[in-house]
């Protein structure tokens, strides 16, 4: 309230956005931070300070020890940064056990793992598929209605639409590893089932391939744009911007 100036400025405006949607610190603060709020808020509003909230366990080092220079039990951030990227340290963070209270240690291992099992052959399938539109001179429809009846287009699309219902009720749930943990199988299916069984219709120029390829990969950064946010801007900005000037 006092960060707001309230009520002496922006008065509908924090009314509005008042009780907040969510908070989110780490497991310390439960007696503290959490509490506190709720605490002057009902006194002042009669109201809880927040709708939901989101508790973090603490990051020990490899050794199961709290984080110290003196043991240097933990891998350079800068250099997990440059050999990993910042998607993959995210997207380890957000699988573990960290998200949900739990104390987790920081192993490099699992960086290297998420690179190898996602990131990677997401990315060969963004590649894939803009070699062969490449080559067969291929843009994409942006009709929603045009639909593919083969079975393996009906399947991934299946499995597309199965990723965005299960992820979006993840994250209304604020259940943060649940949802993250529905990418890697979700990439399994389409980069070594889906296009390694549709390998000739994507050398043949197939339209429906290529089209179903494109939509699942759009509506997977769509979907993900949260967790992942850096891989699904780039996979936004090469296969629907310049191809539909409308799109922000």
């Amino acid at each position: 309230y006092a960060q707001r100036h309230y009520p002496f400025e922006f008065k509908d405006e924090f009314e509005k956005q008042f009780p907040a949607d969510y908070i989110i610190e780490y497991i310390a603060q439960t007696r503290g931070w959490f509490y506190t709020l709720h605490v002057l808020s009902n006194a002042l509003f009669s109201s809880p300070a927040f709708k939901n909230c989101i508790v973090t366990g603490v990051i020990m080092g490899t050794d199961g020890r709290k984080m110290s220079k003196l043991f240097k039990n933990y891998p350079d951030p800068k250099m997990v940064l440059q050999k990993y990227g910042g998607e993959a340290y995210r997207l380890s963070l957000m699988s573990s056990v960290v998200m949900v209270g739990e104390n987790v240690n920081i192993d490099e291992k699992d960086f290297e793992d998420k690179v190898k099992n996602i990131l990677l052959p997401l990315w060969n399938s963004l590649k894939y598929l803009t070699t062969y539109a490449q080559i067969n001179d291929w843009e994409p429809s942006f009709n929603e209605n045009q639909t593919s009846k083969h079975p393996l287009d009906r399947w991934m699309i299946s499995k597309t639409n199965k990723l965005i219902q299960e992820f979006s009720q993840q994250l209304e749930n604020y259940n943060i590893p649940n949802a993250t943990k529905l990418i890697q199988p979700f990439i399994d299916d389409l980069s070594r089932w889906y296009i390694r069984q549709s390998r000739d219709r994507f050398v043949n120029g197939d339209k429906q391939a290529l089209q179903t390829l494109w939509a699942c990969l759009v509506n997977f950064a769509k979907t993900t744009a949260p967790l992942i946010p850096f891989i699904t801007e780039y996979i936004w900005q090469t296969l629907v911007l310049p191809f539909n000037t409308n799109s922000p």
